[in-house]
């Protein structure tokens, strides 16, 4: 084995042959855990600014509605639209139009606006974590991100599940890390590469 791409948080004293020194570990990114459940009650300081943030993009849009019932043509569309506001730091498009268009083992969940498709939240599940794999927004709508995310943790099908969410990393972007910061995550963990 040359390379492993990514460690994992119980992976411990392996026998791969890597002295351990930090020439052979290269930090890939960080992993977010959530408890869903602490979105329940987002009390006190520390849910100060992510408390406030959600509740502005339903005050000004009323006419909302989240659904499981979505349109794959939409959510192409809406793709395009997120991706266009990401410029050029958007890894792995295929994966994302694999993702809208894969219904087994897939779950999704649409948020329109008086009619339109605005958001896309995507996720699948192991047996250990929900996977929390993407989140399509439009992105000409401000705190968008919040609401929509809320929307996903306080689910009742995810709070159901009495899984905690692995919510990904951050792909080496600093705005992404402070909006995960602001959503208190269980854990925050640094996950390395090994290389031989």
């Amino acid at each position: 084995i040359k390379k492993i791409w990514s460690d994992f948080d119980n992976l411990r004293n392996t026998d791969l042959s890597y002295d351990g020194s930090a020439h052979n570990i290269r930090f890939m990114d960080w992993e977010y855990i959530f408890d869903p459940n602490s979105f329940k009650d987002m009390s006190g300081k520390k849910w100060e600014v992510f408390r406030k943030n959600v509740r502005k993009w339903p005050r000004n849009n009323p006419n909302w509605l989240y659904t499981e019932h979505l349109d794959k043509e939409e959510c192409l569309k809406l793709l395009g639209n997120w991706l266009e506001g990401k410029s050029d730091s958007a890894l792995d498009v295929d994966l994302m139009i694999k993702f809208i268009e894969t219904d087994e083992g897939i779950e999704k969940k649409a948020l329109y606006k008086d009619g339109k498709l605005v958001a896309i939240n995507i996720w699948d599940e192991n047996y250990k974590y929900i996977n929390y794999r993407y989140c399509f927004v439009d992105h000409t709508e401000p705190f968008l991100d919040e609401f929509v995310r809320y929307l996903f943790y306080t689910d009742e099908y995810i709070l159901s599940k009495n899984k905690f969410v692995n919510d990904g990393g951050v792909i080496g972007s600093k705005g992404l890390e402070k909006f995960k910061d602001k959503l208190n995550p269980f854990r925050k963990r640094k996950v390395y590469s090994y290389i031989k």
